[in-house]
């Protein structure tokens, strides 16, 4: 099955809008299961909320959104024009110190099975994130 792909403007009143689409494909596809459905929603939401608060984009860019549904595997896949970063800098933070923020990686991370990311480079026009969610069938 191929993804369902999206584009969204880069703007937190957007991230409804984000959230009712993914929820309309998981109802579509009957499936990730109920936890796992949880899950991707709040590492989608954190992510999203990061592309407004630092990709120097603006309102009227927009960033598109991949899903893609596997047997036992959800896929999704941001796709950005935004700045780069460098994930290995944002890694280093240390998580028992007291911070305002800085925890979002760390929350996405731990919710999902794999996170990926690729800073445009080499005439690259964008940044690619990639996650993926393992789920069990039939488990509303």
């Amino acid at each position: 099955m191929s993804p369902m792909v999206r584009e969204f403007h880069v703007q937190l009143d957007e991230l409804e809008l984000v959230r009712q689409w993914m929820l309309e494909g998981f109802q579509q596809q009957d499936r990730p299961d109920v936890a796992a459905r949880h899950e991707v929603l709040v590492a989608v939401t954190e992510v999203f909320v990061n592309f407004t608060k630092h990709s120097k984009l603006t309102a009227q860019d927009t960033i598109e959104i991949q899903l893609e549904f596997r047997d036992d595997l959800l896929v999704i896949v941001f796709k950005d024009a935004g700045e780069s970063f460098d994930l290995d800098e944002l890694e280093a933070q240390d998580l028992d110190a007291l911070h305002e923020s800085g925890y979002g990686l760390f929350i996405v991370k731990s919710l999902m099975d794999t996170f990926e990311y690729y800073p445009k480079a080499s005439g690259k026009a964008y940044n690619i994130t990639k996650m993926t969610k393992g789920y069990q069938h039939g488990q509303r």
